[in-house]
């Protein structure tokens, strides 16, 4: 049986620090993609107000205008979880000493 304390299984050790670096760079990104989903929900509201002008019934956007503002919202509330992740970590981390 071979020996289970190899150098090719020994478990990675992660910090505060780390962490903070994952979760301020997955709130940032997810920052980004609720811009960006807003832009276009709101440019696609702009088309739709165009188009209703001449004569195409609202009901062929419903659905789109719900899904754009369903995941407008997703993209907020993820964004603010791990905002609120990195706060924690950074907070844990200068507690330890380090730095940010």
């Amino acid at each position: 049986m071979p020996n289970q304390n190899n150098s090719t299984n020994t478990p990675k050790k992660y910090d505060a620090g780390d962490m903070y670096d994952i979760q301020s760079l997955s709130a940032c990104d997810m920052n980004w993609m609720h811009t960006a989903i807003d832009r276009i929900r709101r440019d696609f509201i702009d088309l739709s107000k165009k188009l209703q002008k001449q004569g195409v019934h609202s009901c062929y956007f419903d659905e789109l205008k719900t899904t754009l503002e369903m995941y407008s919202y997703l993209a907020e509330e993820r964004h603010s979880c791990h905002a609120e992740m990195a706060k924690q970590y950074e907070e844990e981390w200068k507690g330890q000493g380090g730095e940010v």
